[in-house]
C-alpha cells in the first residue's frame, strides 16, 4: 500500500513517517482530527507540508515515547524524530470541549495506533 492516502490535515504520524502496512488506527486518527474541527471550530492541525504536520501533531499530541522510535521500523522515522520530546497537551489546548467529547478526542489523536485502537476496543469508547 502506499502512504499518500488521507488529506494531509487528518494524516496520522505513521503515515507521515512512512508507513506502507496500515489498519484502522488511520481512520481513527482520521475521524478524532474531524471531531477536534467540529468541536473547536476550525482545522486543529492545519500543516502545509508533512514536516509541518509532523511538527503540528508533536506539538498537540507530543511526539512519541523512546520505546516508540526504538521498534519502530519505519521509513523516516529517524528522519523526523525531534531533537526534544513534546508534552501532549490536548486536554489543555481543547479544555472548553464538551466533557463527554474530550476523552474520545483524546484517545482517537494517540500517537501510536495501537493505543488508540487497544484502548477504543477495550474501553467501548
Amino acid at each position: 500500500m502506499t502512504n499518500r492516502v488521507v488529506t494531509l490535515w487528518y494524516r496520522p504520524p505513521e503515515l507521515l513517517l512512512g508507513a506502507t502496512d496500515y489498519g484502522v488506527g488511520v481512520d481513527l486518527w482520521s475521524a478524532g482530527c474531524i471531531l477536534g474541527e467540529l468541536l473547536y471550530g476550525k482545522p486543529i492541525m492545519p500543516g502545509r507540508t508533512e514536516v509541518e504536520q509532523l511538527h503540528k501533531i508533536y506539538k498537540l499530541c507530543g511526539s512519541p515515547s523512546d520505546e516508540y522510535w526504538k521498534k519502530s521500523k519505519l521509513p523516516n522515522a529517524t528522519l523526523f524524530k525531534p531533537r526534544e520530546p513534546y508534552k501532549r497537551c490536548i486536554r489543555d489546548v481543547f479544555k472548553d470541549f464538551p466533557p463527554s467529547a474530550l476523552p474520545l478526542v483524546d484517545t482517537l489523536l494517540a500517537i501510536d495506533p495501537m493505543l488508540s485502537f487497544n484502548t477504543i476496543s477495550i474501553e467501548g469508547v
